[in-house]
């Protein structure tokens, strides 16, 4: 949850609070929500009188059309908590921050520093951070007095609950320890109620690591890792506005837990985060569940990628016979030896599949002007050129497609995978040198599924096949994975293929809970398995709620 202050200079040290003054401050608050509400709506519908142009009075009305009335607190509940410090400050939180409208309202006398002179905002962002992330400071939290629960319905306060934090800190080693345990024991709901709240410091802490690097989370069940993450994800999204322009995505466990969370970042603020399971992720669909263990074992070993890239990057051909060619009435050949001598060049140039192909493309279109040239002389002379584009004459011809399709095949992912799991002598000859001879048997053994049939271990499998063949695949500016113990490795590999150079990641999981066949001894196995270099670092949370 990403969290906005709403600042007040407290007049004393004291924080007793009366429910009238705070009864007058909400009237207040929610005074300004349609006042600003108001504005937008003016805007919109005389974007002159406002002062925009045609140009940004349409950006306004998109925006608008675009539910921009989620970025403005909710009427019936603009906030739920309130914390005062021992240096005198306050601060009212709430899921959304609200800018002053033009025409000012008069503040109640006992919020009359509510906005200091200096403060053109209601709500104001402090900058306490490398990216001007608001929220409570953790080294604030050493002075924290009192932390006061608004449960607020409707527009009208129903409950107003004040925690000591100083007794309950020191008697029970948590902030709001009958709050936290409420939130956690209440009937849950179709979202997720606010309970950013309940954030302790170990966990608030992490939530505001830097972003410049990939951060995994271990913690035991009830730590609150997916809160964390959660948390951390809605910081990113409004803090770095570069990485939410490249895209962000949040991979998890299933849909049914995809969908708790997609009532989630709304209440958060946050609509723009894509939503996925790694089979969601991927542009295959399984049409085949009966698969044994030993099949999801070994293909979802990441050493199954090295025959993956062979098989890829092998495919080149020497063609069986000799190709005719005629171009202006000269005849041109292309023979066995003369593929030779490309798959020769070929082998020794480093690159993708598909760069390998275009130059298969223009060895062989040159090798071919190269030989029509040599007839072209010998009959009209060197003296004379030809008048006409011969590139282009010779790539147009069916010939010219036959012999490049012949010695760099136009791969699909399936027809791939399904030769390596039908003809045991193909997977052998590129398996031979990658992988151990139990792995060989596990694959020519239990792999062959159905021919054209797909399972869910092939799904990462195909991904990474597709990726060889078209090395083109979206980079995303930061990606969050929640249990992510349970991924295999050939999974977290088609995951690594959407790293651009500045991606990061969020990760949370448990390695002493893993439930798939796959166990991760630390966190570097696991990030190690997206195979890119990556800056990381591991945190920790020790403490189940």
């Amino acid at each position: 949850a990403h969290f906005q202050c709403w600042w007040r200079k407290a007049a004393s040290m004291s924080f007793s609070i009366d429910e009238e003054s705070e009864t007058r401050f909400l009237d207040f608050v929610k005074q300004n929500i349609e006042a600003k509400a108001n504005e937008l709506a003016i805007a919109i519908k005389s974007p002159a009188r406002s002062g925009m142009t045609p140009h940004s009075a349409g950006a306004i009305r998109r925006l608008h059309e675009n539910h921009l009335s989620h970025d403005l607190p909710d009427l019936r509940s603009p906030y739920f908590m309130r914390v005062d410090l021992a240096n005198g400050k306050t601060y009212y939180y709430g899921l959304l921050s609200l800018s002053e409208p033009f025409e000012r309202l008069e503040i109640p006398i006992s919020h009359a520093n509510v906005r200091a002179s200096s403060d053109p905002f209601l709500i104001i962002s402090e900058e306490t951070d490398e990216v001007g992330y608001t929220a409570l400071r953790i080294d604030e939290l050493d002075d924290l007095v009192a932390r006061t629960r608004f449960i607020i319905r409707n527009g009208q306060i129903k409950e107003l609950r004040t925690e000591d934090s100083g007794k309950e800190m020191e008697s029970k080693g948590v902030i709001a320890p009958e709050f936290v345990e409420e939130s956690i024991t209440e009937k849950r709901q179709k979202y997720l109620v606010p309970i950013q709240g309940t954030l302790q410091p170990d966990q608030f802490k992490i939530s505001r690591e830097r972003v410049d690097y990939t951060l995994a989370i271990q913690g035991p069940p009830g730590s609150g890792k997916t809160v964390v993450l959660l948390e951390r994800l809605s910081r990113v999204a409004f803090a770095n506005p570069e990485i939410r322009s490249k895209g962000m995505l949040f991979i998890g466990p299933n849909l049914i837990f995809l969908d708790y969370i997609s009532q989630v970042l709304p209440a958060k603020g946050k609509t723009d985060i894509e939503l996925a399971t790694f089979e969601k992720l991927v542009n295959w669909k399984p049409t085949y569940l009966k698969e044994s263990e030993e099949a999801k074992l070994i293909k979802g070993d990441s050493d199954i990628a090295k025959v993956l890239e062979k098989a890829v990057l092998q495919s080149f051909r020497v063609i069986d016979k000799t190709t005719r060619i005629n171009i202006q009435k000269i005849t041109i050949e292309f023979t066995p030896m003369d593929s030779i001598v490309i798959l020769n060049k070929l082998n020794i140039l480093e690159g993708t599949f598909p760069t390998k192909r275009g130059m298969a493309e223009k060895y062989v279109r040159d090798l071919l002007i190269e030989k029509f040239m040599v007839r072209w002389n010998d009959q009209f002379g060197t003296e004379k050129n030809p008048k006409f584009d011969l590139g282009k004459l010779i790539v147009e011809t069916k010939e010219y497609k036959s012999i490049l399709n012949r010695i760099a095949p136009n791969l699909k992912p399936l027809a791939v995978l399904n030769k390596l799991k039908t003809i045991p002598s193909y997977f052998y000859n590129l398996a031979k040198d990658v992988l151990s001879d139990e792995q060989i048997d596990l694959w020519v053994s239990h792999a062959n599924t159905p021919t054209q049939k797909i399972s869910v271990s092939d799904l990462p499998l195909l991904d990474y096949l597709e990726y060889l063949i078209s090395a083109s695949q979206r980079k995303w500016g930061h990606i969050a994975i929640d249990e992510t113990q349970d991924l295999t490795p050939m999974q977290l590999r088609s995951i690594g293929l959407r790293f651009g150079p500045e991606t990061t990641a969020s990760l949370t999981g448990d390695l002493a809970q893993a439930t798939g066949l796959f166990w991760y001894e630390n966190w570097q196995d696991i990030l190690e398995q997206f195979n890119i270099e990556m800056k990381s670092k591991v945190t920790e949370l020790t403490r189940s709620y």
